[in-house]
């Protein structure tokens, strides 16, 4: 488990070596699995119910048992696109519906475990499955894996690979996708820096994107949450928890998309959490 352990903080290190602000690069062998309706969270900051989705090894964290409502303004249209998340007690179980998606509809189901190792270390697992979607995409299923490292309360490192089973595109296999990241806790708790890297099995480190983000706790059960990437795209969002319930938005743009979308999420939280009323 230490070796694990060395060898993930050796990876960290070497991508956020390799320097910043680079274009990324496209291939066609890649199988990008489309935004909308799941807000973005880095992969080493995930604390909430969106571990479904972005990192199974969040869910060894985050053990509350959560049902969570999402829906999506884009297009003028609210609540076309939309989405369900339920956690609890390490399992995670995710479905979102997207309208004209590359034309057609698309729909995606996720089925998530996460389990706690040793102290600070976590591991999860996660089966997704696009019975309906554009061509491509359509009777898709993808195995993804995610660790977290927090050993020091400080720091966060985690990293997550999507697509083991590397589906078809146009006849031949797709590529792993990979993301690392690394989160800084500042003193008192308060602000939460992350880093980012994105890039599949079939890139060079200098085809990755990059991304940089901020999580601000300025009052008790409240966060504010912004991102940037090296393509100037950006995400600004925020949430508060109000006892056992918490309400969010989160707002996405995307440089030269005319049609913005934004996320709004409520849920119900049968556990503790820090509340901004008692």
């Amino acid at each position: 488990m230490i070796r694990f352990k060395g060898i993930i903080a050796v990876l960290m290190a070497a991508i956020l070596g390799g320097g910043i602000f680079v274009s990324p690069a496209t291939a066609a062998d890649r199988l990008i699995l489309p935004e909308g309706v799941y807000y973005h969270r880095f992969i080493s900051m995930v604390n909430g119910p969106e571990a479904t989705w972005i990192n199974p090894a969040g869910l060894g964290l985050y053990t509350a048992i959560c049902t969570q409502v999402i829906g999506e303004y884009y297009d003028g249209e609210f609540a076309d696109n939309w989405g369900l998340n339920l956690t609890g007690e390490g399992i995670g179980i995710g479905y979102r519906r997207l309208r004209h998606f590359l034309g057609d509809d698309y729909r995606e189901y996720i089925f998530g475990l996460g389990q706690k190792l040793s102290h600070g270390f976590y591991i999860g697992g996660s089966y997704l499955y696009i019975p309906e979607g554009p061509e491509g995409y359509h009777k898709k299923h993808l195995w993804n894996l995610g660790f977290i490292l927090r050993e020091n309360p400080k720091y966060s490192i985690a990293a997550t690979f999507t697509n083991l089973n590397r589906s078809r595109v146009a006849g031949e296999k797709s590529d792993i996708e990979q993301v690392y990241s690394l989160t800084y806790i500042m003193d008192r708790n308060l602000i939460a820096l992350s880093i980012e890297v994105s890039l599949s099995t079939g890139q060079s480190l200098s085809g990755a994107s990059y991304n940089y983000g901020i999580n601000i706790y300025p009052i008790k059960g409240t966060e504010i949450y912004a991102s940037l990437d090296n393509d100037e795209n950006f995400e600004i969002g925020a949430r508060v928890n109000l006892t056992q319930y918490f309400l969010g938005l989160q707002g996405r743009h995307r440089k030269g998309n005319r049609n913005d979308a934004t996320s709004f999420y409520a849920g119900l939280v049968n556990g503790s959490q820090e509340s901004l009323i008692k």
